[in-house]
């Protein structure tokens, strides 16, 4: 009998590491990075609409054995990547060098920090407010984080906002980057899973 659940003991092991942290609903991170992880935006600013992708795909190491989420975007403004690292509280984006800024992190409302991209332009986040109840096609997310932005030595309106979800991801933003004044709005429609 014991072997019996020995044996089953180590089966269920094996296979909860075959699954990967992402299989985890106790995840504790901020955001739970995974390889393979893959969200859908639509993207609209009043005269167009579009979609917009963020995949998660693959990692990256670093001499001083931390892990970063290769994390690739696409958009209409173009193509990017970035390497995240998430805690339980805070998000890193690694900067180069053996150095790592902050991209989101918990506190309270109107906590402010400044990080410096690596082209130069300087970003000031500050936590707007808690609790926020963001509904997008995907869903209605509870709990939620609301971000504000702004490039403080970058020309024309660099301003933008953010909400997040604890323990999962970001689920809405928008900016006012294609010009004017009605703002290009970017919410969750689909998730895909590894």
């Amino acid at each position: 009998m014991k072997a019996r659940i020995l044996f089953s003991s180590l089966l269920l092991f094996v296979f909860s590491l075959s699954l990967g942290p992402s299989a985890f609903a106790a995840d504790t991170r901020l955001i739970p990075f995974a390889v393979g992880y893959s969200f859908v935006f639509h993207a609209s600013n009043g005269t167009n609409s579009w979609e917009e992708k963020m995949t998660s795909s693959g990692m990256t190491s670093i001499p001083s054995a931390l892990q970063y989420y290769t994390v690739d975007a696409s958009t209409q403004l173009g193509t990017g990547t970035r390497s995240l690292r998430s805690t339980p509280t805070t998000v890193y984006q690694y900067a180069g060098f053996g150095k790592e800024t902050v991209f989101w992190k918990t506190g309270a409302a109107g906590t402010t920090w400044k990080y410096t991209e690596g082209d130069g332009k300087i970003i000031e986040k500050k936590i707007v407010a808690l609790n926020q109840t963001v509904t997008v096609p995907y869903g209605t997310f509870t709990g939620c984080i609301k971000y504000q932005n702004r490039c403080t030595n970058c020309f024309g309106n660099t301003q933008w906002t953010e909400w997040i979800k604890p323990g999962f991801m970001m689920v809405k933003w928008q900016d006012y980057w294609s010009g004017g004044d009605t703002p290009t709005v970017h919410e969750l429609i689909s998730v895909t899973t590894p």
